[in-house]
């Protein structure tokens, strides 16, 4: 979904004043469901063999299974947004010209809940647990990621008459100005996950599965902000950071300027010459 709206007034002859805006809001879920039967478990900590891998699980289908269902869940939301402002003028002073525009750009991608689980169901027992002593990352996992720009732009230029009048022959014009630009860009990514002691053991209905306490039921981007308060137990609710928020952060910064002289030989032949930086 988009839209653009844009706006222009001439306070006197000639002069004119614009004003743009243009908005683009974009979003698209994930939504990914994988289950298959796995063979009796052979110890606590793994559904398979050593050596073996998940097509070796999966042929549990074909051997008869004992109850263990593996089951794999993975759903994703993802917002594009950019909004963009502009203004920009032109204006004259009997012979004299002077432009100027602003821009203010902001563009985010944000992925408040990123959910992945990967365990095995013992459903005659009523356990679950990971699906192998290899397997890398809880039964659970929740990822909060968002990616920020900024842009500022602004440029003023001036064309001032230094001999004759505009565009006639033996004319001459000063012309000078400049620009800045700066670009800014944040990135942040936390990953959560139940607690290692409490990442198997039996169903439980509400309340006493932590899985289903309010905390952990709540965004993984509303956890980011009850993690960074100090005075939050960890320990009390299941739920943990897997590691340091993972950040980054850059900024570009751009100046210009330039000054020429221009002149007209002639009514149609003219020559410049001038600076650049």
């Amino acid at each position: 979904m988009g839209g653009l709206l844009s706006v222009g007034w001439q306070p006197r002859d000639k002069d004119i004043v614009k004003l743009t805006y243009f908005g683009n809001i974009a979003a698209e879920d994930l939504a990914q469901y994988s289950l298959g039967v796995g063979r009796p478990l052979v110890d606590q900590g793994s559904g398979i063999q050593p050596g073996e891998g998940i097509i070796d699980i999966l042929r549990g289908v074909a051997e008869g299974g004992s109850g263990q269902i593996l089951e794999r869940e993975v759903s994703q939301y993802v917002e594009r947004q950019l909004h963009t402002w502009q203004a920009a003028g032109t204006h004259f002073f009997d012979e004299d010209e002077f432009n100027w525009g602003a821009a203010y750009s902001l563009s985010f991608q944000d992925e408040p809940e990123v959910k992945i689980t990967n365990i095995i169901k013992n459903l005659p027992a009523g356990t679950y647990q990971t699906i192998d002593q290899d397997f890398v990352g809880s039964p659970i996992d929740r990822i909060w990621r968002r990616i920020d720009d900024e842009n500022y732009f602004v440029k003023l230029d001036h064309a001032m008459q230094l001999v004759g009048k505009k565009d006639e022959g033996g004319s001459a014009r000063l012309h000078f100005g400049g620009s800045f630009d700066q670009s800014e860009r944040r990135f942040r990514a936390d990953t959560f996950s139940f607690n290692s002691n409490r990442s198997t053991g039996k169903f439980k209905p509400a309340p006493e599965n932590e899985a289903l306490d309010p905390v952990n039921l709540t965004y993984a981007d509303q956890l980011v902000q009850w993690f960074d308060d100090p005075t939050r137990l960890v320990s009390s609710d299941g739920i943990r950071r897997v590691a340091a928020p993972d950040l980054y952060n850059a900024s570009q910064t751009i100046l210009g300027g330039f000054f020429a002289t221009s002149i007209h030989l002639t009514e149609d032949l003219s020559t410049s010459i001038g600076l650049r930086a």
